[in-house]
């Protein structure tokens, strides 16, 4: 069974678009998202949308395609996480910037266990993200369901100075 949804529907290709991913046939993808904007609201069986794939794969031309398509910013998929959230996990400022311009966007959505994006960018420690949270507007007292918030976890860790600066002030 295929992970996304397939784009039978549109005539244009028998592949879903989740595998034009795995081809890294990135062109193509945005041909369907334009000549079919629905398919950015459609979800695989893990409930990810084309955001979610476009984060991982660190596309953010097919990031701002599919919300400019109507993809949902605060969908959550089978974990409870957000395209917002995703992005925050890994090395993709690019996405996250994207993301945080687009009014929809929760940037104070957390996950099922209240990890909050920021809290989330810097455990792991993708300090691009953690700036571009901040500024953002990213609340620095938001707590986990363990208490931990991304103010306490900057106490702990090493961290660009700057950084841990901003988050004092904001805090």
């Amino acid at each position: 069974m295929d992970r996304f949804p397939t784009t039978e529907n549109t005539g244009a290709s028998s592949y879903s678009l989740f595998r034009l991913f795995e081809k890294g046939s990135y062109q193509t993808i945005k041909q369907l998202l334009i000549a079919d904007p629905s398919l950015a609201t459609k979800s695989n069986m893990d409930g990810e949308t084309v955001l979610f794939v476009a984060i991982a794969a660190q596309r953010p031309d097919i990031v701002s395609l599919g919300l400019d398509a109507g993809a949902d910013p605060n969908h959550r998929d089978r974990e409870g996480w957000t395209p917002l959230l995703h992005a925050a996990s890994i090395p993709a400022d690019c996405c996250t910037e994207l993301l945080l311009a687009h009014p929809g966007t929760d940037q104070s959505i957390a996950t099922p266990f209240g990890w909050s994006p920021l809290l989330i960018a810097i455990t792991r420690r993708h300090w691009a993200n953690a700036r571009l949270l901040l500024r953002a507007g990213a609340n620095v007292h938001q707590a986990n369901a363990d208490g931990l918030t991304p103010l306490g976890l900057a106490k702990q860790i090493e961290m660009p100075e700057e950084l841990m600066q901003a988050i004092a002030q904001s805090g």
